[in-house]
């Protein structure tokens, strides 16, 4: 038998814990914040951070399986899913935040207030959590398919045979690997990217005229949303 990311039941609910295990991740940066946000601001950035874990999550098992039935040397599902991911860790997460940076430059530079990252206008504060929401996704989207087609994919059979050593001693006890590539390690490097891209995607500064525009228009109730202008923020 080889291991399969989707085969039973087992791997149903690997996905499931997947989720909470992000959740509560995001809940503990949440409690050690010295600058806590409003819960209901915390919980709009968790949703986008959520369903991007879920976007990102998709994409590695449909990956992983086209990686599985394109290479020239026998190997499982697991395997390549754990290659896809750790390259998806760290040069994934490198190319969303570049991504990232030249979306906010852009909703900032023409004053699309719904799409500034962590900002919840009042007057459209719903709105503007889906349309972040889909941002979110299509830039995790993007990132992940140039990783994939400009890395991944084109060096598959090598990252093949480097994942089947590194994996070696659980190849053949499928639960047990699909535990350990799905739920032991994203443990690790989940933990470091939602702590890293949540910093990225919580509420930063905005441009000195923008924010004087938003106060002019915000009632007194709105301080929470409300720039304070400091030479040292970085945005």
């Amino acid at each position: 038998m080889v291991c399969k990311l989707l085969a039973d039941v087992v791997g149903y609910a690997i996905q499931v814990a997947l989720t909470a295990t992000a959740f509560m991740i995001l809940y503990g940066k949440y409690k050690c914040e010295k600058q806590k946000r409003q819960l209901h601001i915390w919980l709009k950035d968790s949703i986008k951070q959520i369903c991007g874990l879920c976007i990102a999550h998709i994409w590695n098992v449909i990956f992983a399986i086209m990686l599985n039935n394109n290479i020239s040397t026998q190997s499982d599902e697991c395997v390549m899913y754990f290659d896809n991911y750790i390259f998806d860790s760290t040069f994934g997460t490198l190319t969303t935040f570049i991504f990232l940076k030249i979306f906010t430059f852009v909703a900032k530079k023409y004053k699309y207030t719904n799409l500034i990252s962590g900002y919840y206008p009042p007057q459209s504060m719903y709105r503007a959590l889906v349309l972040q929401i889909l941002s979110w996704a299509m830039i995790i989207t993007i990132a992940k398919w140039i990783v994939f087609g400009a890395i991944v994919f084109p060096l598959r059979n090598y990252l093949s045979s480097i994942g089947k050593t590194i994996l070696n001693p659980v190849i053949g006890y499928d639960n047990f690997e699909l535990s350990l590539v799905m739920i032991i390690i994203p443990l690790v490097f989940n933990t470091i990217q939602l702590i890293i891209q949540d910093m990225w995607i919580r509420y930063k500064q905005l441009p000195l005229d923008l924010n004087s525009e938003l106060d002019d228009n915000e009632n007194d109730n709105n301080n929470d949303y409300k720039l304070q202008i400091n030479d040292n923020t970085i945005v």
